[in-house]
């Protein structure tokens, strides 16, 4: 049932698609709440809209990702995903600056270059899954057929394991716009340090759906022991990832300022300070960072006890 499974979610995904639509003409006003300046404001919302509009790709994307990330098979989600990056690098590019005589787009193009890249990524799975499905031990009758039975556990176990990192993005996106708030250096200092913040969080993420791949895949198997020693190893690796990472933000401050200030057209001592500043403190949240996937091995571990 893993192939029907995952066709009920790209028929879930195309069901709230139209709901991320009807923000379309309503986001602008996310940033006028915001108090962002009107350049800001207007750079903003033509950036939403844009990938508000190619989301179907994104969904898309994770839900047949899904499918390789709970068989074990996750490289294929990591060639996917390195392929769109390296997509995406050079679109964008291209549509910002108006390359090979395409217009110059600004902000627009970024964001289109972003879509283009997701919708590769997308397709690849897409085809890959396609494959694994019409061969055994995938291979079912009906495939096609809605199901509403798969599509009710879907929305039972999804929208409760979605709704706590949906309320800490939204928290933290709406803490960005108050920061944007405050003028361009303070939204520039802002950008280029939490652009540094992902590099922590996205990782331990990662590590994450590891613990419950592996977990699941040991459970499965009927082998607690070692499900219990493989989510422990994975929680020591997140650990010292995030003390090098502390070491990292705290010894290297002004070199990683200098990756987003060499490409600007002009840094200012004001931009430059707050920049050091917040790394500083980003430094001390990455040794808390694990904590974001505690979920994670409260998961793993519960079931390991549990059994």
């Amino acid at each position: 049932m893993c192939g029907p499974a995952v066709i009920q979610a790209i028929y879930l995904s195309f069901i709230c698609y139209p709901i991320l639509i009807c923000f379309i003409p309503t986001i602008k006003y996310v940033f006028i709440v915001a108090k962002q300046e009107l350049l800001l404001r207007d750079l903003a919302t033509i950036y939403a809209r844009t990938l508000l509009a190619g989301s179907v790709f994104f969904i898309i994307r994770t839900a047949v990702g899904g499918f390789f990330i709970g068989i074990g098979r996750t490289t294929i989600v990591m060639t996917a995903n390195l392929i769109g990056i390296l997509i995406n690098i050079p679109l964008n590019f291209i549509l910002i600056f108006g390359k090979f005589g395409l217009p110059n787009m600004g902000i627009q193009g970024a964001a289109l270059g972003t879509v283009c890249a997701s919708s590769v990524s997308c397709i690849i799975l897409l085809g890959v899954y396609s494959k694994e499905i019409s061969q055994y031990p995938f291979k079912t009758k009906k495939l096609l057929k809605f199901r509403f039975s798969i599509i009710k556990k879907l929305l039972s176990f999804g929208l409760p394991a979605g709704l706590d990192p949906f309320l800490t993005l939204f928290a933290f996106n709406i803490y960005l716009q108050i920061m944007h708030s405050y003028g361009p250096n303070t939204a520039g200092a802002t950008t280029i340090a939490f652009t540094w913040h992902s590099v922590v969080f996205l990782p331990m993420i990662g590590l994450g759906i590891t613990a419950r791949t592996i977990t699941g895949q040991n459970m499965g198997a009927n082998n607690p022991d070692e499900a219990k020693r493989m989510t422990n190893l994975i929680l020591s690796i997140s650990i010292v990832y995030a003390i090098v990472m502390m070491v990292i933000f705290n010894g290297l401050t002004d070199f990683l300022m200098s990756v987003f200030a060499v490409g600007m057209r002009e840094t200012n001592d004001e931009i430059q300070q707050t920049t050091k500043l917040m790394l500083h403190l980003i430094s001390i949240v990455a040794t808390c960072t694990w904590r974001f996937s505690e979920r994670d091995w409260r998961y793993c571990l519960g079931h390991v006890v549990f059994h």
